[in-house]
């Protein structure tokens, strides 16, 4: 078929302007959305408190060791309760934790039950601002804990390591579930429970500020999230859950 002079004017722009377009409407859908940029930080913090709470409901606040968790010294096979506050932490809210850790020193490998099996449980206090322990009774016990929770099974340790055998599972759920809380803000403290059977004596921060728990933890986030907000200011009463 032959098309006219006139003909041609009329749909060659048309088809000018398609074969224009296709290409450019092709390249712009071929482009790849940006990346979400995402900050990774982590931070290694020494315990800032730390407490035995015996079987019967006592709580020892200055003991130079932790006694995780039978304390012969307690005349019982009962495991007491171990607690661990963490204050000002650099953890901004809405944040992810991809892992955290407790870090100990084992101070001696002595006792009956230093090369036994040892069972222990870590959860954490259900609070966003975990107030300091108190000499109080069942200081410990009364405190709200985690849905969250980590088994650990240590094998025996030997005085002043501070490896693998001494180091947690990872307790990133339990953290997580902590700083997950609407009020949690940077800056506020943390506690962790252990409890359990068993016996491994590490350091408390009484015994040696060089050498007590640790808490490891990495984070990760949007760029605006601001790992260095104000402390808020430390807690002195259990906070209204």
């Amino acid at each position: 078929m032959r098309h006219s002079l006139a003909q041609r004017r009329t749909w060659l722009p048309a088809l000018v302007a398609v074969a224009l377009a296709w290409p450019m409407a092709a390249v712009i859908r071929a482009q790849p959305a940006a990346p979400a940029t995402v900050v990774v930080r982590s931070l290694d913090v020494p315990v800032t408190d730390d407490a035995e709470q015996a079987p019967g409901g006592d709580v020892d606040l200055g003991s130079s060791d932790l006694e995780l968790v039978i304390d012969d010294g307690h005349g019982s096979d009962a495991g007491q309760l171990v607690g661990l506050r963490f204050d000002r932490l650099a953890i901004p809210a809405g944040v992810t934790i991809t892992s955290a850790h407790l870090q100990f020193t084992c101070k001696d490998a002595n006792g009956r039950l230093a090369d036994q099996p040892c069972e222990l449980t870590i959860r954490g206090q259900a609070s966003p601002d975990a107030a300091p322990f108190a000499d109080a009774p069942r200081d410990i016990a009364a405190r709200p804990l985690t849905q969250a929770s980590a088994d650990w099974a240590p094998p025996p340790w030997k005085a002043g390591d501070d490896g693998p055998a001494e180091r947690t599972p990872d307790l990133a759920e339990v953290v997580a579930e902590i700083v997950a809380a609407p009020r949690w803000q940077s800056g506020r403290a943390i506690v962790l429970v252990i409890s359990g059977s068993g016996m491994r004596r590490a350091w408390s921060r009484d015994g040696s500020r060089d050498h007590c728990a640790r808490l490891i933890v990495r984070w990760q986030g949007p760029p605006d999230a601001d790992p260095s907000a104000p402390p808020a200011p430390p807690a002195t009463t259990q906070p209204a859950e």
